[in-house]
């Protein structure tokens, strides 16, 4: 039987150890497995049945074997390996203490352990009882209950500073009897008060004595807590006191000229300090901003000037009293809606536009603001004044749009908000005239610069034969430079009758963003190059082709 038990277990470890190295095998970029329903189940089974066996050992003695299973246990349960670790240890030690407060000490971590224990199997999904822990504990409670019943009791007498201010100093003096009276020398005493623990050490007569200097608090009272751990003789006790702070509290009352604004908007804050200090500081505080504001006298009216934050919603304003010895703190909060104004936009433009040339927009505003408005076509960006709810903007249209409906849109700008899009369509000749043109063109328009034509053919790589332009001028060397360079890595070749555009679109998809997008502003700055004659910037040209050409 003993050995089929064996068995069992090791062919519980074998299935574990199979289902641990699947996981593991995984790819390093694979963060996540989904397995099906009925695995996963089986997988919580055996797990579980694995943590079972762990809880078992502790309960009986076998810390050993327990953490040396807790040691191969699969690492994906590192929390819970490490809370079962730190059972064992407490367990361990709550076993091995001879002392009574030790034992108490260890008893304490024990269930805190164990509570955080049931919050992980939980949070696991692991079906593992933990009743047998819990009755080796009732055994231990109950031995420490009749260790503790052969105790003689003691009891604490203390005498504590009654009322002080903020900062003050105080005196905690005190005996330590048993409950005939029989003084207890030279034991320790523990005092605890705002999150502080101290300790002293009994004299002959069994009195002790602590001298504090509180912190700068404004709170109305403070429980002083006095405490002696339980020994093999004595058992522990306890008791407490209250310590109580004399200041003063102010008040600030204070209001905004309006309860919502918009983003940037300067309001008015007004407000009042009642206090009986002279020489205040007051720092009024919204999001990131805080404004300060020194030698405020009580009892007189402020007025300042607050800028709200430009993040839309309800946003505090908190003004706020510094403490001034025995004068505590004030502070008051006020709320504030961050907003935009609505506003409806109107604007005419033309049925049809050629890019490259100008057009103008006209428009007006409901209501009628004064304020500024942005146009946008395309990727342009115009800026223009409202002035009585009416607009009026001379735009030029990309000649790199090509032929077809494209939006133009009119947008409100803060305080107010509002958008209308519109759709035009776009006439570009640059999508009419076939890439061939354009180098005979690019020709005859560099030729006074003394541009130079050579004609090469090519063949790679199963890409056939097309005719390239070569030209002395910087700008449309850096061109067909890219364009021998995209031909390469795309495969597709340049046909005569492709214009710059339609090449363009034809690699789209084809080559990665950076590339594409430098390709894409080359292809303009040769347009405008070919057709406008404008001078341009070599160093972006030359950024651009080695972008390409990396």
């Amino acid at each position: 039987m003993r050995k089929e038990a064996l068995l069992s277990i090791s062919m519980l470890l074998i299935i574990l150890s199979l289902a641990v190295i699947t996981v593991y095998q995984q790819p390093a970029a694979v963060k996540e497995i989904h397995l099906p329903k009925v695995v996963v189940r089986q997988i919580n089974q055996i797990v579980s049945t694995y943590y079972q066996y762990v809880i078992n050992n502790i309960s009986v003695g076998n810390f050993t074997l327990a953490l040396q299973m807790v040691f191969k246990a699969p690492s994906q349960y590192s929390q819970l390996n490490s809370n079962l670790s730190a059972l064992i240890f407490y367990l361990q030690s709550l076993l091995n203490s001879t002392s009574l407060s030790l034992k108490e000490y260890y008893l304490l971590k024990t269930n805190e352990s164990l509570n955080q224990l049931k919050n992980l199997l939980k949070f696991y999904s692991l079906n593992v009882t933990l009743t047998p822990i819990y009755s080796l504990l009732t055994k231990i409670y109950i031995g420490i209950l009749q260790q503790e019943s052969k105790l003689i009791k003691t009891k604490i007498e203390i005498n504590v500073t009654n009322s002080t201010v903020p900062g003050g100093n105080i005196t905690i003096t005190g005996k330590l009897l048993t409950y005939n009276g029989t003084p207890l020398p030279f034991y320790t005493v523990y005092i605890t008060l705002l999150n502080k623990q101290y300790s002293v050490i009994t004299n002959s007569i069994g009195s002790f004595e602590l001298n504090l200097t509180l912190p700068q608090i404004y709170v109305r009272e403070i429980e002083v807590t006095v405490y002696f751990l339980p020994t093999n003789v004595y058992a522990g006790s306890l008791t407490t006191a209250k310590v109580f702070l004399n200041y003063y509290q102010p008040e600030i009352q204070a209001s905004l000229n309006q309860t919502r604004g918009f983003e940037g908007e300067k309001l008015t804050l007004n407000f009042e300090l009642k206090t009986i200090s002279t020489d205040n500081t007051v720092i009024i505080s919204i999001f990131n901003s805080s404004y300060t504001i020194t030698d405020v006298e009580p009892n007189v009216t402020y007025s300042t000037i607050i800028t709200l934050p430009t993040i839309p919603g309800l946003q505090n304003i908190t003004v706020t009293s510094l403490p001034q010895g025995n004068i505590a703190p004030a502070s008051v909060k006020l709320t504030v809606n961050v907003t935009y104004f609505p506003a409806n936009i109107t604007f005419e433009s033309p049925g049809f536009i050629i890019a490259g040339l100008p057009t103008n927009i006209h428009g007006y505003t409901t209501p009628k603001f004064n304020g500024e408005v942005l146009v946008m076509i395309g990727n342009n960006k115009y800026y223009t004044h409202v002035i009585d709810g009416q607009f009026s903007v001379s735009v030029v249209i990309p000649p790199t749009l090509n032929l077809g409906n494209t939006p133009i849109s009119v947008s409100a700008l803060p305080p107010y908000s509002g958008t209308t899009v519109k759709s035009v369509y776009v006439i570009n000749v640059l999508d009419l005239v076939p890439l061939g043109v354009v180098g005979y063109l690019a020709y005859y328009a560099l030729s006074s610069r003394t541009v130079e034509v050579k004609r090469e053919e090519k063949k790679k790589e199963g890409v056939g034969e097309r005719k390239k332009f070569i030209f002395t001028d910087p700008i449309a060397l850096a061109y067909y430079q890219a364009l021998t360079a995209i031909e390469k890595i795309t495969n597709e070749e340049v046909r005569d009758y492709y214009t710059v555009r339609e090449y363009l679109n034809l690699v789209r998809g084809k080559i990665d963003e950076n590339k594409y997008n430098a390709f894409s502003r080359l292809t303009f700055l040769f347009e405008l190059r070919v057709y406008g004659n404008h001078a341009l910037d070599l160093a972006e040209v030359n950024e651009l082709l080695k972008v390409i050409m990396s």
